[in-house]
C-alpha cells in the first residue's frame, strides 16, 4: 500500500554493525541499507581520516602549481590503487568486502575513486588560503561564471548520456563536475563585494538557510518516510505523471522535513556542542 521499499532496514548483526559504523560502502551487499546514501559517509568518514596529513603535504609547497601537481598525483594513484584491488583474486576471508570488486564498483562507491572529488576542494581552500590577494581577487567573476558552466555542462552530460556508473565517462564527468564546484566556491570567497549575480542570490537569506539544512536534506532525500509521504500525499492521490513535476514535488516535501530535522536536533544540537566548548576553553584559561 505504502510501497515500502524492500532491502532497506538492516537485519542481522553485520548489517547493524555496518549501518551504524557508517561502513556500508566496504561491504557492497549492504550498500544500500539505512539510509540509501549512507554509503556516501563512508567516503566522508575515510576522507577525514586522511585529510590533516594530505593537507600538510598539499600545503608544503609555496607554489600553486606545485599543489595542483601533487593533487593530481594523489589522484591518479588512488584511481590505480582502485583498479588493482578490483582485480585481487576473491578469497574466503575477503568475501563480502570490496576487495575483489568490480572495477566499476570501486570507482564510483569508494573513496578510490572518488578521492579526486576531494581533492579538488581541498586544493581550492589551500589557494585561498595562500593566495588571496587583490590579482586573484578581479577574476572572481571569471571564475565563478566558467565553474557554473562547467558544473552544468557534466551535470546535463551525466544525466543524458546511458553509461555505467563508475566508467571511465561517468568519472571523468564527475571530477568534473566536482573541479568546477571548487572553482565556483573560490570565486566566491573572493568575490567580497558580491558582485556577481551568483553571489548574490546564494547570499540571499533563504539560499543561506537553505545551505544550513543541507546535511539533514542530503541524508533523508531517499528515505523511507520522504517516499511515503510522497506516494501517500502526492502520488497515489494527486496522479502526477510528469517526472519532473514529481521530482520537484517530492524535493519540497523534503525541504520540509529536512528543515523540522534541522530546527529540533541539529541547531540544538550545534548550540549544546558550542556551550560545552567554549566552557572548557573557559576553564583552561583560567586555570
Amino acid at each position: 500500500m505504502l510501497n515500502r521499499p524492500e532491502g532497506i532496514v538492516p537485519k542481522g548483526f553485520h548489517a547493524i554493525a555496518a549501518t551504524y559504523t557508517l561502513t556500508q560502502a566496504l561491504f557492497p551487499e549492504f550498500l544500500l541499507i539505512g539510509t540509501t546514501v549512507g554509503w556516501t559517509l563512508t567516503l566522508q568518514g575515510i576522507f577525514y581520516l586522511i585529510a590533516p596529513w594530505l593537507s600538510m603535504w598539499l600545503g608544503q609547497s609555496k607554489s600553486m602549481y606545485r599543489i595542483a601537481l601533487r593533487a593530481l598525483l594523489v589522484g591518479v594513484l588512488s584511481i590505480f590503487l582502485g583498479i588493482l584491488i578490483a582485480d585481487l583474486p576473491r578469497s574466503q576471508w575477503s568475501a563480502g568486502t570490496f576487495l575483489g570488486a568490480p572495477q566499476t564498483y570501486l570507482m564510483h562507491y569508494s573513496i578510490f575513486g572518488h578521492l579526486p572529488d576531494f581533492l579538488a576542494g581541498m586544493v581550492a581552500g589551500l589557494i585561498y588560503v595562500k593566495w588571496s590577494t587583490g590579482r586573484t581577487r578581479r577574476y572572481a567573476r571569471t571564475m565563478i561564471w566558467a565553474g557554473m558552466i562547467g558544473m552544468f555542462a557534466c551535470i546535463v552530460a551525466l544525466d543524458t548520456i546511458v553509461m555505467p556508473l563508475g566508467s571511465l565517462l561517468n568519472r571523468v564527468l564527475g571530477i568534473g563536475a566536482a573541479l568546477a564546484t571548487a572553482i565556483i566556491i573560490l570565486g566566491m570567497t573572493y568575490d567580497d563585494l558580491q558582485s556577481s549575480l551568483v553571489s548574490k542570490i546564494l547570499s540571499s537569506r533563504p539560499a543561506v538557510y537553505l545551505g544550513k539544512i543541507s546535511y539533514a536534506l542530503f541524508l533523508i532525500q531517499l528515505t523511507e518516510p520522504c517516499q511515503w509521504i510522497y506516494w501517500v500525499l502526492l502520488g497515489a492521490n494527486a496522479g502526477i505523471e510528469n517526472r519532473i513535476l514529481r521530482a520537484v514535488l517530492l524535493y519540497g516535501i523534503t525541504l520540509i522535513i529536512a528543515a523540522i530535522l534541522y530546527e529540533l536536533i541539529e541547531r540544538p544540537a550545534h548550540k549544546w556542542l558550542n556551550r560545552g566548548f567554549t566552557r572548557q576553553k573557559q576553564d583552561t584559561e583560567t586555570t
